[in-house]
């Protein structure tokens, strides 16, 4: 479920320091400039409201000077990295030379929870995109979590990248492999409705609709029950679903392990027989959607017109 750190930033990352935050904004708020006071001393000035005409117009840029700041105070925190390696490798500056860190790199703050609480999460929310729950993890003095995807940041890269930034805050865990890929799962989920976690929540609506068949009355009513529908027409939507999570696996962790191999210069025959074995899996599972849809998988498929 875990690794041990090795110094390198990458997905999945669990990290804490004291300068990571959410900035929670209230109305009343004021953005911040970067002054010289008495003595020579730095301090800070409220930015005024923009000037404008009497038609409204506003004549000096509304974007925030580099310079302005939101004050935030100390006090360590946990959050995990969601930008993935191949683009935080391009942020750092890996892939050309002359480039340092620059741009952003995204990260969802930590939940504190205990552990029924994150049991409760896992057994009863298997499928919510919203909340990722991480089991605690003692011997690495990881107390676990809940990844809460409606917290959403971004810190300078510089910040993650470097040996001077290593000082400033300590990766706890890394997730091994399988929980990468369960992450992954939720945060496609939660971001764009897409893959394996939203397909199946979606599904649910294609086992109504085959349930109801035309009645609108009764689609209403499965839906304000949230009644997936009859047995047999949620086995179909089980058939598409697993048909949708082989393809989520090739599009995913197989073009992870290509590119692993492109950077490692190995030879082609691991991963042309992966992805044949992908491509075979995405087949017979199709192939039972179909059937159970009773529809003849060797038959060109058209609608009825009517």
């Amino acid at each position: 479920m875990y690794l041990d750190p090795d110094g390198r930033s990458s997905f999945g990352d669990v990290i804490e320091a004291e300068w990571l935050f959410d900035a929670y904004v209230r109305n009343d708020s004021a953005a911040l400039f970067r002054t010289t006071i008495a003595g020579g001393k730095v301090g800070f000035g409220i930015r005024g409201e923009s000037p404008g005409d009497k038609e409204g117009r506003v004549f000096v840029q509304a974007t925030m000077e580099p310079d302005d700041v939101v004050l935030t105070m100390g006090a360590k925190r946990m959050a995990i990295v969601l930008t993935d390696d191949c683009e935080l490798a391009t942020l750092a500056g890996e892939r050309e030379s002359g480039f340092g860190a620059r741009g952003r790199i995204l990260l969802a703050s930590l939940r504190k929870a205990t552990v029924a609480e994150i049991d409760d999460r896992i057994k009863n929310n298997p499928d919510e995109v919203g909340i990722h729950p991480l089991l605690p993890d003692e011997e690495r003095g990881f107390p676990g979590g809940l990844v809460d995807f409606n917290r959403v940041f971004a810190v300078q890269t510089k910040s993650l990248v470097g040996e001077e930034a290593r000082k400033l805050f300590a990766t706890i865990v890394k997730l091994d492999r399988e929980e990468q890929l369960e992450l992954a799962k939720r945060w496609a989920g939660h971001s764009v409705r897409q893959g394996p976690i939203a397909a199946k929540n979606a599904l649910r609506k294609f086992s109504q609709l085959l349930t109801a068949d035309g009645d609108a009355a009764t689609l209403a009513a499965l839906r304000q029950n949230r009644d997936a529908g009859a047995a047999v027409h949620v086995e179909i939507a089980r058939h598409v679903w697993r048909t949708l999570d082989e393809a989520w696996f090739l599009g995913g962790p197989v073009l992870d392990d290509i590119d692993s191999a492109v950077e490692n210069l190995d030879g082609p025959d691991l991963m042309r027989a992966t992805v044949i074995e992908s491509l075979q899996n995405i087949r017979r599972s199709a192939d039972s959607a179909l059937a159970a849809l009773d529809v003849d998988p060797a038959m060109p498929h058209q609608a009825d017109p009517s």
